[in-house]
């Protein structure tokens, strides 16, 4: 019976990363519940509790969350099929790849790479290889794989500061950005060749994106956003540049 006149508690975690808070968040409420005590699960930490974004937690909501290890999961991205969604987490103390069914089954490992973090994965449209961003000392690299066969990562640009690689939905092209000096450009180079590396912004770019066919790339320089049409692909040029938004 409940003796203490404790009839609600708030609950958040805040500070670094720290393994083992899905196990306490599990125990504190399963007491809680035990002596008939509401928990309030508060978000993103002492900010959260400033802007009351808080919720009822039930039981329900900590079953099974024992095996979701990390404090970071995040950057997800669709597999080609639908069927799951590749991201990142650090539950294994560096940050890896893996990838959640939809089926409810649990995550599986998807890539890692040995002292290094890898911060970011998408799968080309026909699921046969894999981007990522290998960051060893805060400068990333671009990297990629096959799926099956010859599966050993392949450095696509040396030097770092690259990052946010997306291949054009074709799978012959692949856009990225990369640090030139003091500015951050979208390039492109063709896919698996990357023989010649084509600038695509003119004055700065980052996080380029491509239209469904394969015939713009999308990025953002400062607070404007926007899109290149390319003109031809033998050679790669580009026929314009616009702003979007």
């Amino acid at each position: 019976p409940m003796t203490h006149g404790i009839t609600r508690i708030g609950l958040l975690t805040a500070g670094g990363d720290c393994p083992g808070l899905n196990a306490v968040v599990r125990a504190v409420c399963k007491t809680a519940f035990a002596h008939d005590i509401e928990v309030f699960g508060i978000a993103d930490g002492f900010q959260g509790l400033l802007d009351g974004r808080a919720r009822p937690l039930s039981a329900r909501d900590v079953s099974g969350i024992l095996t979701l290890g990390g404090t970071i999961n995040d950057r997800a991205e669709w597999t080609p099929d639908g069927k799951s969604v590749v991201f990142r987490s650090n539950r294994r103390t560096l940050n890896t790849i893996w990838s959640q069914s939809l089926d409810g089954s649990p995550a599986q490992l998807l890539f890692g790479m040995p002292a290094s973090e890898v911060d970011e994965a998408v799968l080309s449209s026909d699921g046969r290889y894999l981007l990522v961003q290998r960051d060893t000392v805060g400068a990333g690299e671009v990297w990629y794989r096959a799926m099956q066969g010859d599966t050993t990562p392949k450095l696509i640009e040396a030097g770092g500061g690259s990052y946010a690689a997306r291949f054009s939905p074709d799978g012959k092209w692949l856009a990225y950005a990369a640090a030139d000096g003091t500015n951050t450009h979208v390039y492109v180079r063709a896919f698996p060749s990357f023989v010649t590396r084509y600038q695509v912004s003119v004055t700065g770019g980052t996080t380029p994106v491509w239209s469904s066919d394969s015939k713009r790339i999308y990025f953002v320089n400062g607070g404007q956003l926007l899109v290149a049409t390319i003109g031809s692909t033998q050679p790669f040029t580009i026929a314009s540049r616009s702003v979007v938004l």
